[in-house]
């Protein structure tokens, strides 16, 4: 399962953009919290509603300049999941991430091959906190790593178990599919350890064979900053082309 968070300043933006998969037959909620139902009926919230009862929580706090909290939860096109599953793993998710008691709306999208889920909250409490969100994609992507494994879903990273992605395992450079290696090896420490910096972060993945580089520089009078993996034979030589960090994904860039 992969998620995609998205920050954003407008409610109605996102409200509206899942309304319009509704009209167009593409989707429907199936879940919601701390949001008062017609007729205890999700399916029946429409968007001026939703903003009544999400307002209080914009006000209490306006210095929080992108309040809106918009996920999507992606499973593998293989794990065919029925609602109340889908309604499960969201709220799961939601609590995890520190939004158990903020109002948000479980929308259940069919406008691709796959099910899948949006959920539209709000990032500060009716008291006006703002919901923590430090390293939110890394926890994310522990959480999704925990459902996968109740719900007995296919993992997000390919090639890997479940069991095999919470095990570290040694790089195998000889192998075609380093990109999948580095992808599952890297992900897996950083949802275990914590780095100071990035010659610790490195020091532990060349034990697994990887290699961390921090680049940064100039072009046409512009600075640029990014991180790139690669692999390391057994001698601890690089071999292969590196892998910039875009390539794998935000969350361990």
């Amino acid at each position: 399962m992969v998620a995609k968070i998205t920050s954003g300043t407008s409610l109605y933006g996102a409200l509206a953009y899942n309304k319009l998969k509704i009209d167009e037959g593409q989707a429907r909620i199936i879940g919601s919290n701390q949001i008062l139902l017609p007729g205890g009926d999700p399916s029946k919230l429409g968007i001026p509603q939703v903003m009544q009862e999400i307002e209080p929580y914009l006000e209490a706090n306006r210095r929080t300049k992108v309040p809106i909290f918009h996920v999507s939860l992606n499973p593998d096109p293989r794990d065919k999941l029925s609602e109340d599953e889908l309604t499960a793993i969201a709220r799961e998710y939601m609590e995890q991430m520190g939004y158990a008691d903020q109002p948000y709306i479980v929308y259940r999208h069919d406008d691709i091959k796959r099910s899948h889920i949006h959920i539209v909250s709000v990032r500060v409490d009716r008291e006006g906190k703002k919901i923590k969100s430090g390293f939110e994609a890394r926890r994310s992507m522990k959480i999704l790593r925990e459902i996968e494994k109740k719900y007995h879903l296919h993992p997000a990273v390919k090639g890997q178990s479940v069991k095999d992605f919470h095990e570290l395992r040694k790089l195998d450079y000889t192998a075609s599919n380093l990109k999948q290696q580095v992808s599952s090896i890297v992900r897996a420490a950083l949802s275990r350890y914590r780095f100071p910096s990035i010659k610790e972060f490195n020091t532990l993945l060349n034990t697994y064979n990887i290699y961390v580089d921090e680049i940064k520089g100039e072009q046409d009078g512009r600075s640029y900053q990014g991180i790139v993996y690669g692999a390391i034979s057994d001698k601890g030589e690089r071999v292969g082309i590196p892998i910039k960090s875009s390539k794998i994904g935000k969350d361990v860039g």
